[in-house]
């Protein structure tokens, strides 16, 4: 279960999203929801997961292929919450977007929501670990690991509630919290 992505049009902004004057869309953006990258959590094949990556790269190159100038991510990239599969989310979009920036020099925003799978929902799955792997491994251990991981992996600050503007279009953020803990507004 994802946080919530929402778009809506900037103050100001023309009154018809599709189209301005017959040139063509105002704003393209690709949704790449519940991508589920799988890193470090036994067999990945069993589970049906092991080609994530490869799939998320082909979507990217897609989306690149029609000219996106945004890709939303609203949540479950990773499927356990552990850094090493948020790091090859983003190693993906690097391949694929370098720096954020087309082949064609276009820059398309990546917006990122998390859900229940960034943010540990998984009863049992931590049991019986160490607390120091727990702090190693896990993007969500506290707010502090999760903010410094964020900032280390996207190149961005964490936000609960987030808002960014594309092309005259706002996108509007919220992450998923984890019920009962240090989750709080920004």
């Amino acid at each position: 279960a994802p946080g919530f992505a929402h778009a809506g049009m900037a103050p100001g902004a023309p009154a018809n999203v599709g189209e301005i004057a017959g040139k063509g869309p105002l704003l393209r953006f690709g949704v790449a929801s519940d991508v589920h990258i799988v890193k470090d959590w036994g067999d990945a094949n069993s589970r049906g997961l092991a080609d994530q990556e490869r799939h998320l790269e082909r979507a990217l190159r897609w989306f690149d292929s029609l000219g996106a100038d945004a890709v939303v991510f609203p949540g479950d990239m990773a499927h356990t919450g552990r850094v090493s599969e948020l790091e090859a989310l983003a190693a993906v979009w690097e391949k694929v977007f370098p720096r954020s920036v087309a082949a064609d020099g276009r820059r398309v925003e990546r917006l990122l929501v998390t859900g229940n799978h960034e943010v540990g929902q998984w009863p049992g799955l931590w049991d019986g670990i160490p607390d120091a792997e727990l702090r190693r491994i896990r993007l969500d251990y506290d707010r502090a690991h999760l903010e410094a991981n964020w900032k280390r992996i996207f190149r961005e600050d964490y936000r609960l509630v987030w808002r960014r503007e594309v092309k005259g279009v706002t996108f509007i953020g919220c992450q998923y919290p984890r019920p009962g803990t240090w989750h709080s507004p920004d």
